[in-house]
């Protein structure tokens, strides 16, 4: 049986200043945690990677580009 990803970049409204960097997002995310899986490495190993990209990416408010604790990360 082959591994799957799924990865959900979030809900409700992307402007389009964000859509094409969220896009990019996602598919690098899923990718990267497949490749993770395909070498052998742990679901949790995968997931971790993927989601550490998505907090890093400034097209998702997830992370440091949180908008709702920003304050809490100065």
């Amino acid at each position: 049986m082959l591994p799957v990803v799924v990865v959900h970049g979030g809900a409700g409204h992307i402007p389009k200043e964000r859509a094409e960097l969220s896009t990019i997002g996602v598919k690098e995310a899923a990718r990267t945690g497949y490749a993770i899986l395909q070498k052998g490495g742990s679901a949790m190993d995968a997931v971790v990677e993927a989601v550490a990209l998505m907090e890093n990416n400034p097209g998702f408010n997830a992370g440091i580009h949180n908008t709702h604790t920003s304050h809490l990360n100065d």
